[in-house]
């Protein structure tokens, strides 16, 4: 009985164990996955970064959208404007056309993360979604 059953218990184990290693690839996978993009543009110590959805989507704008900025490995950062802030769509009014780029002032070299979330609606579904932002930058 002791001999089935331990091949049976390493089975159920190694089962549950597979599942989550699956469900962690996943996550990451759809975040990376998000029709937002962002862009920067670097000049001297000043960056502009610049938030784009792609076609057939929109960002809302009557909602919490949220970029957050800090830095490590000797990045400084001495300024930030990340206000989502642009033009309205005129064929649809409740979404961005266009948005102001944001701004960053920094010293040094490092990495700038950027965390946040984005509220999106994909035009063809007619469904909108948040979603989550992660984005490390080498500067």
């Amino acid at each position: 009985m002791k001999s089935i059953f331990l091949p049976f218990l390493f089975l159920i184990a190694l089962t549950f164990c597979g599942d989550k290693a699956s469900s962690n690839i996943g996550t990451n996978s759809s975040e990376d996955a998000l029709p937002i993009e962002i862009q920067k543009l670097q000049d001297g110590n000043k960056i502009l970064l610049q938030v784009n959805a792609h076609s057939g989507f929109g960002i809302q704008i009557d909602v919490p959208n949220v970029i957050s900025a800090s830095a490590k490995d000797g990045l400084i950062i001495e300024s930030q404007n990340l206000v989502f802030a642009g033009s309205p769509n005129p064929k649809k009014p409740e979404y961005y056309l266009n948005l102001k780029p944001m701004e960053l002032t920094f010293q040094g070299k490092g990495k700038l993360i950027l965390q946040g979330k984005i509220f999106y609606c994909d035009f063809s579904k007619n469904i909108c979604l948040p979603g989550k932002i992660y984005r490390e930058l080498n500067i």
